[in-house]
């Protein structure tokens, strides 16, 4: 089912009114139903829907009500019959609406013509203009994605080039302290010699003060230091002149003030790009609050013996795209003409300004940044503290501080015995059914479900008899879900040849259709399980990605590091029961949060998901953040979680118990059962053991921190929170 609409939507447009109640009265049942909502979405959309894919599920419901039948039939209504056909010429006739003809799509494009050439008819270059429009996005998302993996590529260089001279160099120099001594030893009693003859044979000679050298080098700082100087001088000598090309064709904006310095430095930087000085003019006003790293002040500002602190025109530039690549991620700057990257504000509903708190509202959301922070800090207090008290009393926990695998220790729960009649259940299926082919069942899920039906034509007319074209579909489906390929299938004793395979595989096999029947399966697979066979139906899905290898010739085929070959990589949202409900093609330098998340928003099943469990790379800070303001909890499972230090909440102030009280009331509060915890690595391991972390930046940052976790107090990830709570302190 399509997204559903609201109270409101539904009401507005899937209400029918005296006249359009008489339509349907010679009706009845699914026909009845089916030529309803036909009607209803025709005058809301201004065309008939395709699939049932596409109906909200509030507004069936809603219709459904109204004309006596139940929502559930309309799966019964084919919406690719005669008789959905005859409807749709039914009610035609009833509105008053026709099917486009060329004179309507000349009137269609003359009004358009007449806007941009005012009298000039010339048909073709609108559409030409709407080709070009579309076009110029698509290249400049093109080459705003450019930009940042070449600010990426230069600083993943530096740092593998410094690693390996790093490596190279280094050399553990054992004993330094008793080395310390000698060296100390051998000055004092001959202070007038020479380091070669004094001080490196009390070394052990001049390769092991070398050696030391280089290990003092290995720290941390100098590490930063030298990749910092590698990167500014890739930028310099190869990645500058490509990256102000870049600058000159796309244009930045920001609707936030904390973010206009970097607005500011671009326009700085564009306009001194063809200058070859080696600092920025003593007259401009140069931005480096919120452009420049502190780590990166010592390279971007050079201080005379006599005369005041100049810039560094090259390292100031390679500090503004690093900044500009950050912003941009977060959509804090945007791109103008851009679709990816474009304005998030035109993401918002049009009327979000006038109809803010009634948003808010129906998100269960305070508008007050100060209240819900408050709201969340008293949760993730109650989520420590309860656990806190019942987990010494668990016989499987051990807690203990000195064990080398972490503080937090499970015991191994012992495996079940394999019930009584498993063995006999099995044999009295096998005596039943036999082996079943593969075949077989894809043809029995294909009758139960019509799971091909939703595969449309990307044409408009068929002539394929429907009987042919299903089973078509259905050993092009096999071939393809097999990997045995049409030409394999092609040579069985069907009597279809492999060009009639492959001209339905062509028109038939879209993303779109596919989606369809998929939902369609699954949806299907819910209503026939039975609770007293597969048990009470689950709220929570698994997801993660899985490697395909693929040909290099095809254009989809990535290098992947971690899997360490050439593929695909498909990122699956699957729940309890193994069924899968989405399932995304990812990009191999795409991020897996925003496929876990956009997974569980857009999948059209009808499974209602409260929960999603990921691995430890389907999860962050973002991700709690808006998987807590979407309603659901992610449930990540975190590599070492045991040596991972956790955030924990400050106390409460005066201010943040008026707060707390103030949401309280408008309000119930949650359970402790249901109470949220948050994790936050950048501000715990920044921090020692037992130290707390404050919240005291701004509301939208402190909000994305507090916000990180959500999860139950008796899940296993709870009782983890809880261990190292204890442990720290």
């Amino acid at each position: 089912m399509g997204r559903d609409l609201g109270l409101d939507g539904v009401v507005d447009h899937f209400t029918l009114s005296g006249d359009e109640a008489g339509w349907v009265r010679n009706k009845s049942g699914a026909t009845r139903l089916g030529f309803a909502v036909q009607l209803k979405f025709l005058t809301w959309r201004g065309r008939f829907p395709r699939m049932r894919l596409e109906l909200p599920s509030d507004a069936v419901e809603h219709v459904a009500k109204q004309v006596g039948v139940a929502a559930s039939e309309l799966v019964f209504y084919d919406f690719t019959t005669r008789a959905a056909k005859r409807h749709r010429s039914e009610l035609r006739d009833l509105t008053g609406w026709h099917e486009c003809t060329k004179t309507d799509l000349v009137k269609l494009v003359s009004y358009p013509v007449d806007v941009i050439w005012h009298d000039e008819r010339r048909e073709e270059q609108v559409l030409l203009a709407a080709l070009l429009f579309r076009r110029q996005r698509e290249i400049t998302d093109t080459l705003v994605e450019l930009l940042n993996s070449t600010v990426h590529r230069i600083n993943a260089r530096a740092e593998k080039k410094v690693t390996e001279a790093f490596v190279a160099e280094f050399t553990k120099v054992r004993g330094k302290a008793g080395l310390l001594g000698r060296i100390a030893a051998a000055s004092l009693g001959a202070p007038e010699g020479s380091v070669l003859e004094v001080v490196c044979p009390a070394a052990g000679g001049e390769k092991t003060l070398k050696d030391l050298v280089a290990e003092m080098k290995a720290t941390n700082a100098a590490f930063a230091r030298s990749e910092r100087e590698v990167f500014k001088s890739s930028y310099s000598n190869h990645y500058r002149a490509g990256l102000m090309k870049l600058l000159e064709g796309l244009d930045f904006r920001s609707s936030n003030e904390r973010h206009k310095p970097v607005i500011e430095a671009l326009a700085l930087i564009e306009r001194h790009k063809d200058s070859a000085t080696t600092y920025l003019p003593l007259g401009e006003t140069v931005p480096l609050e919120g452009v420049v790293r502190k780590d990166w002040m010592e390279f971007a500002l050079h201080t005379p013996d006599k005369g005041p602190t100049r810039v560094m025109r090259t390292v100031y530039e390679a500090c503004v795209f690093q900044a500009l690549r950050e912003r941009l991620r977060c959509k804090e700057i945007w791109v103008v003409g851009a679709d990816t990257w474009r304005n998030p504000d035109d993401d918002l509903p049009d009327d979000f300004e006038i109809r803010r708190a009634e948003y808010y509202e129906k998100l269960n959301k305070p508008r007050e940044a100060r209240v819900f922070i408050a709201q969340l800090q008293r949760e993730m207090r109650e989520a420590l503290d309860a656990p806190d008290t019942q987990l010494p009393k668990l016989p499987w926990v051990t807690i203990s501080g000195k064990h080398r695998g972490g503080a937090i220790q499970f015991t191994e729960p012992e495996p079940q015995k394999e019930p009584k009649n498993l063995r006999r259940l099995k044999k009295a299926i096998r005596k039943k059914w036999g082996t079943v082919a593969l075949i077989d069942i894809l043809k029995e899920a294909a009758l139960r479900t019509g799971m091909l039906k939703a595969l449309a034509p990307v044409g408009t007319r068929e002539v394929i008899d429907e009987a042919k074209l299903l089973e078509r579909l259905l050993l092009i489906a096999y071939a393809y879900g097999t990997n045995s390929g049409i030409s394999s299938v092609a040579a069985g004793e069907h009597g279809h040849s492999e060009e009639e395979l492959r001209y339905p595989a062509r028109r038939y096999l879209t993303a779109t259709g596919l989606k369809a029947a998929g939902v369609e399966i699954a949806n299907a697979t819910f209503a026939a399980r039975q609770k007293t066979v597969w048990g009470q139906g689950t709220t929570t899905v698994a997801s993660d990605s899985t490697h395909f290898k693929a040909w290099d010739r095809n254009i989809f085929t990535e290098w992947h590091s971690r899997y360490g070959g050439r593929g695909v990589l498909v990122y699956w949202h699957i729940e309890t029961g193994s069924m899968a409900i989405h399932s995304q093609l990812l990009n191999c330098t795409a991020s897996e949060v925003a496929a876990a998340i956009g997974g569980m928003m857009r999948h059209a099943t009808d499974m209602k998901a409260q929960g999603n469990y990921v691995d430890s790379h389907g999860q962050s800070e973002t991700g709690f953040g808006l998987t807590r303001l979407l309603g659901y909890h992610l449930l990540p499972r975190i590599k070492q979680i045991n040596k991972v230090k956790l955030y924990r909440a400050p106390p409460p102030t005066p201010s943040t118990r008026r707060c707390s009280k103030s949401a309280a009331r408008r309000r119930p509060s949650s359970s402790p059962a249901t109470c949220a915890t948050a994790r936050s690595r950048r501000a715990s391991t920044s921090s020692r053991a037992g130290t707390e972390p404050t919240t005291s930046s701004s509301s939208a940052r402190a909000a994305s921190s507090a916000a990180t976790a959500v999860t139950s107090k008796n899940s296993r990830f709870s009782r983890y929170i809880s261990c190292k709570r204890r442990s720290s302190s």
